[in-house]
C-alpha cells in the first residue's frame, strides 16, 4: 500500500510549498540530513516529484523535472 505524505517545505523567505505525494515517506532528516551528493536515484526521484509542482520555477525548469522523473523512473523501475 502506498503512503500519502504531506510535505511542507519552508523556504525561510515567507514562501512555503506544501504538496501531497504517494511516494515512500520522506522525512526532514532525509531531505536535509544528507548532502545531495550522497542522494540515491530514489532520493532524486522524490525530489523531482516535489520540484515539478513548485510554484517558484519557470516552464523550462518544470520540463527539466518532468524529464528527470521519466529518466529516473525508467532507470529504477525498468520494464
Amino acid at each position: 500500500m502506498d503512503h500519502v505524505v504531506l510535505l511542507h517545505l519552508d523556504h525561510g523567505n515567507g514562501h512555503s510549498l506544501s504538496t501531497c505525494t504517494y511516494l515512500n515517506k520522506l522525512t526532514l532528516k532525509d531531505y536535509i540530513g544528507r548532502p545531495r551528493k550522497e542522494w540515491t536515484d530514489k532520493d532524486w526521484l522524490k525530489e523531482a516529484h516535489i520540484m515539478v509542482h513548485s510554484p517558484w520555477i519557470d516552464d523550462e525548469e518544470r520540463e527539466y523535472w518532468r524529464d528527470k522523473i521519466k529518466e529516473l523512473t525508467s532507470k529504477i523501475y525498468p520494464l
